[in-house]
């Protein structure tokens, strides 16, 4: 186990298929968390704004309120110590990490020393340039694959930012058309979504496919403790999940965990650079660091026993996904036989429940995506995502 010592040196500086393809990110409308947590920041009246709540001695959860969606913008975590800050995970865009910085500001002027990438995809680290900029010397951590992943996947999937435009144009005729992504007509809550969506849309990745994010200047390949004071950080690779390099941080005195995308609410999605298999052991061993307050990667605070009971949900669905697709490669069933008649009744009655917009999002990401990332990786001479 490594440990990383904080440097005490810092100035006080003050188209809808292209995103499918750049990240699997998801989110949740800002409900409110768990009744023991307090909110100290209203929502800001715009779009893409978000709540800052207190959930221990200096650790803030910052979640964002736009509702669940096909684009959305990812959640952070303030760790304020008595000399330093760590942050965990910089948003999708330059402007929106600003906005998440200077709510931090609001509550200490002491430096960001270090800045924690729960992995490599562009919703959590285009923003880390924000952080560089306006820390001198700031270490950037992440998982030891991660660099590798941003300099292939993450530059391949970025030329689609210059297909925004159709991806934007798309969303808002569903609204303006009334029209569910899946067929049929539009409920509040997708129209809301969609809106939404094409909103952020327009600066993701700063718009540009030429956008290389700050890749981690410190790299964890199991686990790296970091030292505040009396607290204990400690940053763990638990196995791939939504990625090959999914880290999370974990506070075992508070017993607060910041899950990155390893658990998403209300709907996981398991994209094209997921391992469904492997990533229903992993969601095992998450729930084994017994944490009381869970801070998904995107979607509302969850107390320790909401985050089991979803998590649980997901380890079963993800098994029921990689166990039927293992069985119907046996029959010697194609990939689009296979994903029509997969059986995902269980996981869709607990995870979808009567949402149109969650049918949506599971259609795609699980029903979907999830079934063909399973299927491409046992028979990889189908080719993958």
């Amino acid at each position: 186990m490594r440990k990383l010592p904080l440097p005490r040196n810092h100035a006080n500086p003050l188209v809808v298929v292209l995103l499918f393809l750049l990240v699997a990110a998801c989110g949740h409308r800002g409900r409110t968390g768990p009744s023991h947590l307090s909110s100290i920041t209203a929502p800001p009246a715009t779009d893409s704004g978000f709540t800052v709540r207190r959930v221990a001695d200096g650790v803030f959860a910052v979640t964002r309120n736009e509702p669940l969606g096909l684009i959305n913008e990812s959640n952070s975590l303030f760790i304020i110590g008595d000399t330093d800050v760590v942050v965990v995970d910089a948003q999708s865009s330059s402007a929106r990490t600003r906005e998440t910085l200077a709510a931090l500001r609001r509550l200490t002027n002491k430096p960001v020393t270090t800045l924690i990438n729960t992995h490599w995809h562009d919703d959590h680290v285009v923003g880390n340039e924000v952080y560089a900029d306006s820390f001198p010397g700031l270490a950037i951590v992440g998982h030891e694959t991660s660099a590798a992943d941003m300099a292939t996947m993450g530059v391949e999937f970025r030329k689609g930012v210059d297909s925004r435009a159709g991806t934007i144009g798309f969303l808002r005729d569903l609204v303006a058309k009334k029209q569910s992504f899946l067929g049929g007509s539009i409920d509040a809550e997708e129209a809301r979504s969609h809106q939404l969506s094409a909103w952020l849309t327009e600066d993701y990745s700063n718009a540009s496919s030429k956008f290389l994010p700050l890749t981690p200047t410190v790299t964890v390949k199991d686990e790296l403790e970091i030292r505040q004071g009396r607290r204990v950080i400690r940053v763990l690779f638990l196995g791939k999940g939504h990625s090959r390099g999914d880290i999370v941080v974990f506070l075992p005195a508070e017993r607060i965990l910041a899950a990155g995308d390893l658990l998403m609410w209300p709907i996981q999605f398991v994209g094209s650079t997921s391992f469904p298999a492997e990533f229903a052991v992993t969601q095992d061993r998450l729930r084994a660091l017994g944490a009381h307050v869970v801070l998904p990667g995107h979607g509302k605070l969850l107390s320790g026993a909401e985050a089991n009971t979803h998590s649980n949900r997901v380890s079963r669905m993800l098994r029921s996904v990689s166990d039927q697709t293992g069985r119907a490669i046996a029959e010697g069933w194609s990939l689009e036989e296979t994903r029509k008649k997969i059986d995902l009744s269980e996981a869709r009655r607990e995870l979808v429940g009567a949402s149109r917009l969650r049918e949506v999002l599971f259609s795609y990401y699980v029903a979907g995506s999830a079934v063909t990332r399973a299927y491409q990786l046992a028979r990889p001479d189908t080719g993958r995502l």
